[in-house]
């Protein structure tokens, strides 16, 4: 299936829209001509049979937790090229991405945290969808804003969509572990405890447990899936073949950033 996080997306409220991207692109591409081989994983042997000139890696981003089943940036990370958020407890079982819960892979009930470190629509629309099936949510963010990055209109109306929902929002707050079914967090502006510069130095502080939590969904980075791509630069059996990479592969990012780049490397090809 084509379309990735553009087809997540389009799961949450208000959010249907955006899957007309990946409907005109499917729909162009069968127009050119492309032949799409759904199902099929691509591996450097795979590809090798191909006998390519060039080979376009796409293969997208996955949050950047610690407990998924799908892990393809292992190589990237050997490399120091990326890195595992700190925070304490993110492997257990009942913290889960806002991915397994649009796929439907996990079902969340009772009291959800979600953990908005990315300031678009992944978590917003995240704690819509899991409180329009019951849940009690709520939405912790360690900028000013829940939401930061959404236009300031559309995240209006998301603020009030969340108050008549029940959804309670907590900005400038920082998530600092995670436990036995609870979190420990902390108000990011606070006179307690100053160290460094002193109030010039913004630091965690005046830190609680919120207890009584059934499910974590941290929204705090994705990494890029950029294994395959790696493997291909690093094998001599590809010398002579042009590799390229588009998309959340090179870095996860807005989707007008990804099509502008995918066009722009189509137009030298």
């Amino acid at each position: 299936m084509l379309g990735g996080q553009v087809r997540l997306a389009a799961k949450q409220p208000e959010h249907e829209i955006i899957g007309e991207v990946t409907r005109y692109l499917e729909a162009a591409a069968a127009d050119g001509g492309v032949d799409l081989q759904l199902g099929v994983t691509a591996t450097p042997a795979s590809l090798r049979e191909l006998a390519a000139d060039v080979i376009v890696i796409a293969t997208g981003s996955e949050p950047n937790l610690p407990n998924q089943q799908r892990d393809d940036a292992k190589h990237a990370r050997t490399l120091g090229r990326q890195v595992l958020p700190s925070i304490p407890g993110l492997d257990q079982d009942f913290v889960v991405s806002s991915d397994q819960i649009l796929s439907g892979e996990v079902e969340p009930s009772g009291n959800v945290l979600v953990v908005d470190d990315n300031g678009h629509w992944e978590a917003a629309g995240t704690a819509e969808y899991l409180s329009e099936r019951n849940c009690r949510v709520q939405v912790i963010a360690s900028h000013s804003l829940i939401g930061e990055d959404i236009e300031a209109g559309t995240r209006t109306l998301f603020y009030r969509r969340a108050a008549i929902k029940g959804i309670q929002l907590r900005p400038s707050t920082a998530l600092l572990e995670v436990g036995n079914h609870r979190v420990r967090v902390a108000a990011v502006f606070s006179p307690r405890n100053p160290t460094g510069w002193n109030k010039y130095l913004l630091v965690p502080g005046d830190d609680e447990w919120i207890e009584g939590v059934d499910w974590v969904v941290p929204v705090m980075g994705r990494r890029s899936r950029e294994d395959l791509f790696l493997h291909l630069k690093e094998s001599s059996e590809f010398d002579g073949v042009q590799i390229e990479r588009v998309g959340d592969c090179v870095v996860p990012r807005l989707i007008q950033s990804i099509i502008s780049e995918a066009f722009t490397l189509a137009q030298t090809l």
